[in-house]
């Protein structure tokens, strides 16, 4: 194959990718699932649809054997059972037990369905048929949802919905009337495991329109725009699958059949979730800058983590919300905690602004006042004559100068100098020059 060119696989997978998002975008105006099924794969041998028209087959396979079939059923005569979906190894036992009285999942539909699995296809091998050509429907059909799905996508939808129902709700993995990976019913609550990119912002719009919340669970290689806007922006978290006691990754989908390994592997979220600081390690009020992050980001066992927020107890906070740039998933009684650390720094800037404020509006000290003559008496004190007390020598007043100053421009006038006396030979006579003098 030539550099930069794409193969048929390539290319179909693409459209794959396409059809999904073009199924959203058909959700938004209000098309029923139906609809959206049929605009996309066709309802029958002569009108193909998109799918059928790239070679794209129905069903998570390749093959066609998959077209018409359903990786949901339910029970007969009872409705308040919970579906039976194909990739959770217990509800696949339920359906082998009971087969014979499998039926469509959806409410007032009794198509008769059958358990069949085929270990010569690639990715799950496991479905529901129809028992009659015949008798048919188009409720909850196994389709392509992007691509197909992956032992490791299965394995983390199974095990957070075995999180769901072991808290106490019910949970629909593949839930067709909103397309979530994992519904929960009440709360409603879309659980989403995507691993590769996807149109986070379109899809997370769409099930919200339909009353329900959105959390993104992203692997930690998922580093594209798309993937760390949802995460830090989108209702999203990493997670990742780890040995329990030794919390170092795992990968119990590549071992069906190592019951040891499935028991100890846990799912652990990191990345968005927000944990107050360490004890011993709480901040000053009266010494942390303003506006700096109060929240620590570590990771959570994800069955705390989902306990939490399906209880309403953790919430997602957008940015800037609660001191953070990102959003983070944060429990409320830290929340409380956070707002009244913020409270006390407030309340600790506004003493320092009214100290400010009074410092400023605080008058000058007056001058000194003059010495007086005597000790000053103290008020209200009676006045005490005493003889024996000296007074203050009288020191004379210096009278004013009253010699005028001069002028500042005018010429300073050259001091005459002193009178000296010259002394000079006295003249002698021409008959004295004769004499000698002594």
């Amino acid at each position: 194959m030539r550099q930069g060119s794409v193969s048929g696989s390539q290319v179909r997978e693409s459209i794959a990718v396409s059809a999904i998002e073009l199924c959203d975008w058909l959700a938004s105006f209000g098309l029923g699932a139906t609809d959206r099924d049929r605009s996309l794969y066709g309802d029958g041998p002569e009108q193909p649809g998109l799918a059928g028209m790239c070679g794209i087959t129905g069903g998570v396979d390749d093959r066609p054997a998959h077209r018409g079939t359903k990786r949901h059923a339910r029970v007969r005569h009872n409705p308040r059972a919970p579906l039976l979906w194909v990739g959770d190894d217990e509800d696949w036992k339920t359906a082998h037990e009971q087969s014979q009285a499998l039926v469509c999942p959806e409410p007032d539909c009794d198509i008769e369905l059958v358990a069949v699995e085929n270990r010569s296809y690639r990715y799950n091998p496991r479905f529901f048929r129809f028992k009659s050509k015949s008798k048919q429907c188009g409720h909850w059909p196994a389709r392509n949802r992007g691509g197909p799905e992956t032992p490791q996508h299965d394995w983390v939808k199974a095990r957070l919905a075995g999180i769901v129902r072991h808290l106490g709700h019910q949970a629909t993995p593949e839930h067709w009337h909103t397309r979530a990976d994992v519904f929960v019913h009440k709360p409603a609550f879309c659980l989403e495991v995507q691993l590769q990119s996807t149109q986070f912002t379109d899809r997370t719009a769409s099930r919200q329109r339909k009353g329900a919340e959105v959390c993104w669970f992203l692997p930690g290689h998922l580093d594209s725009r798309k993937a760390r806007a949802a995460l830090f922006h989108g209702r999203g978290v990493r997670f990742r699958v780890v040995d329990r006691q030794s919390h170092r990754p795992i990968a119990p989908w590549e071992s069906p059949d190592d019951r040891d390994l499935a028991r100890r592997a846990i799912i652990e979220v990191w990345g968005t979730v927000a944990h107050p600081p360490r004890r011993g390690q709480e901040p000053d009020p009266s010494v942390v800058r303003p506006g700096s992050a109060w929240f620590r980001t570590d990771s959570l066992d994800g069955y705390r983590f989902l306990k939490e927020v399906l209880s309403g107890r953790r919430r997602w906070y957008p940015a800037e919300t609660i001191g953070n740039k990102t959003g983070l998933w944060a429990l409320d009684t830290d929340v409380t905690a956070y707002r009244d650390f913020r409270a006390r720094q407030q309340d600790h800037l506004d003493q320092l602004h009214r100290e400010q404020q009074a410092r400023d509006a605080r008058p000058e000290p007056p001058a000194p006042p003059a010495e007086a003559e005597g000790p000053v008496p103290l008020a209200g004190a009676p006045a005490v004559e005493r003889d024996d007390v000296e007074e203050p020598p009288q020191v004379p007043v210096a009278e004013p100068d009253t010699v005028p100053f001069a002028k500042i421009n005018a010429p300073t006038p050259r001091p005459a100098p002193a009178h000296a006396v010259s002394v000079q030979p006295r003249r002698r006579r021409w008959w004295q020059l004769w004499r000698r003098t002594p």
